[in-house]
């Protein structure tokens, strides 16, 4: 039986780069509170979050547009009556 010789020399391992994700709990303080009755729409992915945690509670009939969610966070946003779209 032959042994497999190990592989040598320099491999360098990929670069990566942690996604930015917000928590519910961030975008509460990040909003302004109104009274206001429609739908409000914040785009997450035009200031660079990348993805939506669940952490906290979600805003009021607010339509959030954002690349990536956690399942915890779509529960709370469509509880709250609201809902989650890509860009």
């Amino acid at each position: 039986m032959t042994e497999v010789e190990p592989k040598r020399g320099f491999v360098p391992k990929p670069i990566r780069r942690p996604a930015k994700a917000l928590n519910l709990a961030a975008l509460e303080r990040l909003i302004p509170s109104s009274t206001e009755s429609g739908k409000q729409t914040f785009d997450l992915s035009s200031v660079g979050v990348k993805k939506l945690l669940g952490g906290g509670s979600a805003p009021k009939n607010a339509e959030i547009v954002v690349g990536s969610w956690s399942k915890m966070a779509e529960e709370k946003v469509r509880a709250a009556g609201g809902s989650l779209k890509k860009p």
